[in-house]
């Protein structure tokens, strides 16, 4: 069996290969003959513009032919004497005596104008009244071949041309992947060549409002291109907040001059309190929400939004007092026996249900909640040698200075500062909206939001509904990713595609070794049709029955299929990414090279996180009561 499969794959094989060969050698016959027909055809017609004479064309032929003698005589000679000497030994005498010459004796003769010339054909060649009658016939000889070397050179590039024409797959629906210098290209023609750009290609202009997203696995140039863009804003003149999880972006970025870090644990950052963004029932319920998160899977997270309202009139109570501290209002909610004044506060705001001792079970638990809340809002101390920080008036000011905002989570306070870096990320969002009421001058600022990692921030409850309007305020959302169900876990299936679709400009760099997210990705820059060809071979056992069938079939792929995604190469210098614009624009491959930075300041300058006692501020209020 197996020697009946090799034979088969044999005369497959060379009955295919024969086939080719034939056909080579028919097209190779088609340009001699097409070379030697227009050659004369040239020939003659520029024989008869310039009236050559019948001796013209006659002393030129027999020049030719001493030429071709001369060039080919090396060989011809021993050839021809090898002939003759099988004639001598048949026949008994010579045939080709002209044989023995040597290269002196050949000799050339023509008749031609009245003159008889017979010279040794190298200097028949020579002779200077040959080459005299000869003078026109030259030129017309080799504008003739040149001529013919073209046309022959032109069939060959027509040929290739329907061969690629043939053979090339032809989208006749839907956009192709193209290069960044070709959609930059687009974009010139267009008119809408951004200020803003990834690598060397240019994004869309006035598409920012419209969102970006960055997707890629660890490593693969999200933050390179964060990188890039970051110096592009501040040239512009925008402000930005930016989330720096790993503190790259300070080191980078960071202007102590003119910036503002935010981060309790940082000696750079200035004191923030709840109080500062106007501590009303709005804030505080927002700021509740994040400290005291309801657990998903409960049908009724009582214990969380009783805590929720405790914290809320707490920080009320204080507000009233005029004794806005972080400290004090850590030190009131995880205490055991608050002032009788907060109590009566409570009771009458919210509800005595919190503050009965009847209710002992109920109490315990809520104060149990909010001693673990406590912890960390310990740490947003009161320092009097620094000013207090207003994310609210931060955005609502009408400046275009290219200041920005650093929000840092640094390494191992991630769970104490991710309710408050959640809360200011939904209220810049929620202060962006209300820019309208509170500073229509400002709404077409352009105010930037940069962070990487977005899951890692985990539920942000603002997000999906300020993604579809915080375009029409000038808010400009770039998001970076590993994968789509980092999302889908947090937010669900139908929430994140509905947050997807607000990220108007797509960034895929290269992606984790998930198919799912690869299938899902490609969905990102849609399908398209071709028309492919395919070739079938028919083969006989005389050579007339064999022959090539080509048929073209259309099929619907998409435009950046998972294998792309999976093959965008990275190197030392530049990583690939697919960039899909806004509109028409079709997806385009592009390379991001890696920038070269400066040296990079201190991610973090850490300070004691041991809060300053409050006893004189705690004792006024004891005493009031």
């Amino acid at each position: 069996m197996k020697r009946h499969s090799t034979t088969d794959q044999f005369t497959k094989g060379g009955q295919i290969f024969s086939h080719r060969l034939r056909m080579l050698v028919q097209n190779i016959t088609l340009l001699v003959k097409v070379w030697i027909g227009s050659y004369v055809l040239l020939f003659g017609l520029q024989s008869l513009l310039y009236a050559l004479k019948t001796d013209h064309l006659k002393l030129f032929s027999i020049y030719l032919f001493a030429k071709v003698n001369i060039a080919l005589w090396p060989v011809l000679k021993p050839l021809l004497q090898s002939l003759d000497e099988v004639f001598h030994a048949l026949l008994g005498h010579s045939v080709f005596p002209v044989a023995y010459k040597s290269f002196t004796a050949l000799r050339t003769e023509a008749f031609v104008f009245d003159r008889h010339i017979n010279l040794p054909s190298y200097l028949f060649v020579q002779n200077k009244y040959v080459n005299a009658q000869l003078g026109e016939i030259f030129q017309i000889h080799y504008v003739s071949l040149a001529l013919a070397c073209s046309i022959v050179l032109l069939m060959l590039l027509r040929f290739r041309r329907i061969a690629q024409k043939v053979e090339d797959k032809r989208t006749v629906k839907g956009a192709s992947l193209i290069t960044g210098t070709k959609l930059n290209a687009l974009l010139k023609k267009a008119g809408l060549v951004s200020a803003f750009k990834i690598g060397h290609t240019s994004l869309q202009k006035n598409t920012e409002s419209q969102h970006m997203l960055l997707l890629g696995a660890t490593g693969s140039g999200k933050t390179t291109a964060l990188h890039q863009l970051i110096p592009q804003i501040r040239k512009q003149k925008n402000r930005a907040i930016i989330i720096d999880q790993k503190g790259d972006m300070v080191g980078q970025h960071y202007d102590p001059e003119k910036d503002i870090l935010l981060n309790p644990f940082d000696a750079r950052s200035p004191q923030w309190d709840i109080w500062a963004e106007g501590a009303d029932d709005v804030t505080l319920d927002m700021l509740a929400g994040y400290l005291f998160p309801a657990d998903t899977y409960k049908s009724d997270p009582f214990w969380e939004r009783s805590a929720g309202i405790v914290f809320k009139y707490t920080a009320k109570y204080l507000k009233d007092k005029k004794t806005k501290s972080m400290t004090l209002l850590a030190k009131l909610m995880a205490s055991s026996d608050p002032p009788k004044s907060l109590v009566e506060f409570l009771k009458n705001e919210a509800s005595d249900a919190f503050t009965n001792d009847s209710v002992e079970k109920t109490i315990l638990n809520i104060r149990m909640m909010m001693t673990l809340v406590a912890d960390k809002i310990r740490y947003f101390k009161n320092q009097e040698n620094k000013e207090t920080f207003s994310l609210k008036d931060w955005v609502q000011e009408d400046k275009k200075d290219g200041q920005f905002l650093f929000i840092t989570i640094g390494p191992n306070q991630k769970e104490a500062l991710l309710p408050f870096v959640q809360f200011w990320i939904s209220w810049f969002m929620a202060v962006v909206e209300g820019l309208k009421e509170t500073n229509p001058s400002n709404i077409n600022s352009k105010l930037w939001f940069l962070v990487d990692e977005l899951p890692a921030l985990r539920k942000i409850h603002q997000l999906e509904h300020s993604l579809a309007f915080m375009r029409s305020y000038g808010g400009c959302f770039v998001a970076g990713m590993q994968n789509i169900y980092q999302l889908q876990e947090i937010y669900g299936y139908a929430q994140t595609r509905s947050m997807l679709t607000n990220f108007s400009t797509k960034i895929c760099f290269r992606l984790g070794d998930d198919p799912d997210t690869r299938n899902y990705v490609s969905n990102f820059f849609g399908e398209k049709q071709s028309i492919e060809t395919q070739e079938n071979f028919s083969i006989g056992s005389h050579q007339m029955r064999d022959g090539v069938n080509i048929n073209a079939q259309k099929n619907t792929e998409s435009v950046v299929d998972k294998y792309e995604l999976n093959n965008l190469k990275q190197t030392k210098k530049y990583v690939e990414a697919i960039l899909k614009l806004p509109g028409n624009f079709p997806p385009a491959k592009i390379k991001v090279k890696f920038s070269k930075f400066r040296d990079p300041l201190p991610r973090y300058v850490s300070i004691s996180s041991k809060a300053p006692e409050e006893k004189s501020t705690q004792e006024k209020i004891k005493k009031k009561d």
